[in-house]
């Protein structure tokens, strides 16, 4: 399995979690529009269990911007590639 899929796979029961729903009702693309409780709170809420899963830190200033889960699988793979350089 590729990474990006492993990422996607991970995010997707992660935002299962977060947000108390079955993986088998969350949308093939899981976002803030169409995902019930996915709010500001929320998202800190699913920032901070994927930050502790990935055992990676988003910068301040992209976690506004991760509201899908593709926005999220980029951005993972974005500082764990940063991470793999240091």
């Amino acid at each position: 399995m590729s990474d990006h899929n492993n990422i996607r796979r991970r995010l997707r029961k992660i935002i299962a979690i977060v947000f108390e729903l079955e993986e088998s009702n969350l949308p093939d693309q899981p976002s803030s529009q169409n995902v019930s409780g996915w709010d500001s709170l929320g998202h800190i809420g699913l920032i901070l269990q994927v930050e502790d899963e990935f055992g990676i830190r988003f910068e301040t200033e992209a976690i506004p911007t991760l509201f899908s889960m593709d926005l999220l699988a980029d951005e993972i793979e974005r500082v764990q590639q940063s991470q793999a350089l240091r």
